[in-house]
């Protein structure tokens, strides 16, 4: 900066003073000073620009990247910042209105002041039911992150039972709790629920002791019922009839137990209904033939006519068709006669494998046969050599 004064004296007491001032925009005008009146006029003298504070404060559960206290000149602009929600929350707006995550601000005329407000993220759980049932509770539910839904019961029609969810869960009622994630889940009904009539006189169900109904030979004494737990699948053995196991011993006792896998896959075409039965003992066999019935579920079926019961054959790797089955379409069964225990199932379809008969035996013989056999050629063989030797004796 560079001044100049000039001083040029007017006449008693009057000086003209001028002040040149080399900075850009000011000069100094001479004005008329008397004794003790120093000043001078300053024009044009530059107006101060000016500024703005930007303060962006984080709300709970969140924070700020970038410059929270900005000092801005008027109609510049600010420097971005961005709300950073903490995990498991999320930005909801600017406490001015602003949606946006990251703003920057322009053309500041005035001083701005923000909160960023957070939220706990919520998810959404919905419940529906498939035809023959309905939801009971709440659906659709808003939950918070961690938190648990209220309870909700899949209530099947009547005549109906509930199967499970969509989702993999048998649980009715069910209570999503520490959700995560949004849940969609449908209730799964079907199967007409058969109402099985149970035997007025039944031995057991599942296994039942018979070595006190039995003779020596295997003889029945007494007419023997068996159920299995489920009470689908039923035995019955008149009193008079022989059963014996594979080694023809009398039987002790005999069993039915639902499988819980599949022996083999089911015949080509034909479609095994429910799971098969396991009657034990395995190869027991019967004399005349016993009879078996199985309940099924005229909803999972597509014609009773086309139902047939069939025993697995291990040795042949497949199913054999028993001939002769008698489908009770008004109690929702089908009966057929046995004379041997193996796996049995009903099956729906046509299979090419068929029988009347238990399967082949590996021997003709059961083997208390054969060591009564065996007795008596070895009590003959001791009779032969003593005879022999007496006549020796004698000679």
């Amino acid at each position: 900066m560079k001044s100049i004064l000039s001083i040029k004296i007017l006449g008693t007491g009057m000086i003209l003073a001028t002040l040149t001032t080399l900075l850009v925009g000011i000069t100094a005008s001479p004005v008329n000073a008397t004794p003790g009146n120093t000043a001078w006029a300053v024009q044009n003298t530059p107006s101060q620009i000016d500024t703005y504070t930007l303060t962006y404060i984080p709300g709970a559960n969140g924070s700020i990247s970038g410059t929270l206290l900005q000092t801005v000149n008027s109609g510049d602009a600010g420097t971005t910042v961005t709300a950073v929600p903490d995990n498991h929350f999320h930005f909801v707006n600017w406490s001015d209105g602003n949606n946006s995550l990251a703003r920057t601000d322009t053309n500041v005329t005035a001083n701005i002041s923000v909160t960023a407000n957070f939220a706990i993220n919520t998810y959404t759980l919905t419940y529906t039911a498939e035809p023959d049932g309905s939801i009971v509770g709440t659906s659709p539910q808003t939950v918070n992150y961690g938190d648990s839904g209220t309870s909700i019961i899949a209530k099947p029609d009547a005549g109906y039972q509930f199967f499970n969810w969509s989702d993999g869960s048998t649980d009715n009622p069910r209570t999503d709790t520490n959700v995560t994630a949004d849940i969609n889940a449908e209730a799964n009904f079907g199967g007409l629920v058969v109402t099985v009539p149970v035997p007025s006189i039944i031995n057991g169900m599942g296994t039942v002791d018979v070595s006190n109904d039995v003779t020596a030979g295997g003889g029945f004494i007494e007419p023997v019922t068996l159920s299995s737990a489920d009470n689908h699948a039923i035995i019955n053995i008149s009193a008079g009839t022989s059963g014996t196991t594979s080694d023809g011993l009398p039987l002790s006792s005999i069993t039915v137990t639902q499988m819980s896998t599949l022996p083999g896959s089911p015949p080509q075409g034909a479609n095994i209904i429910s799971l098969p039965y396991e009657f034990g003992p395995s190869g027991a066999q019967f004399s005349p033939s016993i009879t078996m019935t199985f309940y099924y579920n005229p909803f999972e079926i597509s014609n009773p006519n086309d139902l047939i019961v069939a025993y697995y054959s291990t040795s042949a790797g497949t199913w054999i068709q028993i001939q002769g089955g008698i489908v009770n379409t008004a109690l929702n069964t089908i009966s057929v006669q046995v004379d041997h225990f193996t796996t049995f199932a009903v099956i729906e379809g046509a299979i090419t494998t068929k029988s009347t008969t238990s399967p082949t035996k590996t021997a003709s013989i059961h083997s208390w046969w054969l060591w009564m056999i065996v007795g008596v050629v070895a009590i003959a063989v001791i009779l032969g050599i003593s005879l022999i030797l007496r006549r020796r004796r004698t000679s």
